[in-house]
């Protein structure tokens, strides 16, 4: 995959997360606070993860995008640790997920009955923020700028991985919400 497949792949995928999450903002604020089961989470919840990791991610992408030097090298492939976690994340078609992961407990979300509306509202900004990222990156070298992941500095994202990796990050948690609002109009009919 070159650099322009990669950057235009990573805007199509913006725009499907961003499109999921404003079908899941069309629903009720009680029924985005709805948990399936006491130790799982509500939709609200899933975005609010999505908003911690974002929280992570976009200065660590923003600080490596301001510090690099153009380049010509249109050459991207997929590093061991970035693909693996990329695929990893990847909800199938049906929705399911590939491979069930436990959550670091400073990315949980905050608790369902204090978040509103707002975490819809500053995920849909984090999307545009990646947004601008991936396209001020189609002037680097994606294979050669690392982005540190949130399991900690040794395992380092490839930019390139790094947009692919939050990108499948954002549609298995969407999904996830998805299916949560799901059961609950099945519950209702």
């Amino acid at each position: 995959m070159n650099r322009s497949e990669l950057i235009e792949q990573a805007l199509t995928n913006c725009e499907k997360v961003r499109l999921l999450a404003e079908e899941i903002g069309t629903h009720p604020e009680e029924s985005l606070r709805f948990k399936p089961a006491p130790e799982k989470w509500s939709a609200l919840e899933c975005i609010e993860h999505l908003n911690t990791v974002y929280e992570h991610y976009l200065p660590r992408i923003q600080n490596v995008l301001s510090q690099a030097e153009p380049s010509s090298n249109e050459v991207f492939s997929s590093g061991l640790f970035g693909g693996m976690m990329t695929r990893s994340m990847l909800p199938k078609t049906e929705g399911a997920t590939t491979m069930s992961m436990k959550t670091f407990k400073r990315m949980e979300p905050q608790v369902t009955d204090k978040l509103t509306r707002v975490v819809l509202k500053q995920y849909r900004l984090n999307v545009s923020e990646l947004k601008s990222c991936i396209e001020k990156a189609n002037d680097y070298d994606l294979k050669k700028l690392k982005v540190a992941s949130a399991i900690g500095p040794i395992l380092r994202f490839r930019l390139g991985d790094a947009f692919q990796f939050v990108l499948a990050h954002d549609m298995r948690h969407l999904k996830q919400a998805q299916q949560i609002l799901s059961k609950l109009e099945v519950k209702k009919v």
